[in-house]
């Protein structure tokens, strides 16, 4: 087991800012590093090495962002509170769900005056910028959140990733519920 790359970039990030670090992974479903696909990849080198040397990269790009950063009010808001059924489509993760629907509870915070928006899986980054357009002001995504219901598609085509999602009726549902 590994945090991959996200451990040493919380370390790195807490190690330059102090405090704790929460990471928003965004529409990330299509994203890759720039310097290792797995896919394409003889795995001949140390994995932990690469993910370690990718989050502190990372850390230390955050930090200077950070620093330069203008600080919020902490008026936080609960703007949304739902649970959504949507329908699941004929897909292998679908399949391991076992039922025609799949329940989601879908949250929306704003954070003086920032919308922070669930998405519960890993969605591509049409999906997100989708939700992201259909609100007022600035927006930030917590992919992955509150669950994982796979891979959220957009465009839908027929990849590994569409069969790790719990189908089109559902990715559709779900993108509609939350623009």
């Amino acid at each position: 087991m590994s945090a991959d790359w996200v451990a040493p970039f919380r370390a790195a990030l807490e190690t330059s800012l102090g405090g704790s670090a929460v990471m928003l992974s965004s529409a990330l479903g299509d994203v890759n590093p720039r310097h290792v696909h797995r896919q394409l990849n003889t795995c001949g080198a140390d994995g932990f090495a690469e993910a370690d040397e990718l989050g502190t990269e990372l850390a230390q790009a955050v930090s200077a962002e950070v620093i330069a950063a203008e600080t919020l009010d902490a008026a936080i808001e609960v703007l949304r509170c739902e649970r959504l059924d949507a329908p699941v489509g004929g897909t292998l993760l679908s399949q391991l769900h076992g039922s025609d629907t799949a329940s989601v509870e879908l949250i929306e915070w704003s954070l003086a005056g920032v919308r922070l928006v669930s998405v519960p899986g890993e969605a591509f980054h049409a999906f997100g910028r989708a939700v992201e357009a259909s609100r007022q002001g600035p927006v930030l995504l917590a992919g992955l959140a509150p669950v994982w219901l796979g891979y959220l598609p957009v465009p839908y085509t027929d990849g590994y990733e569409e069969s790790m999602s719990y189908g089109e009726p559902f990715v559709a549902a779900l993108l509609r519920a939350l623009t």
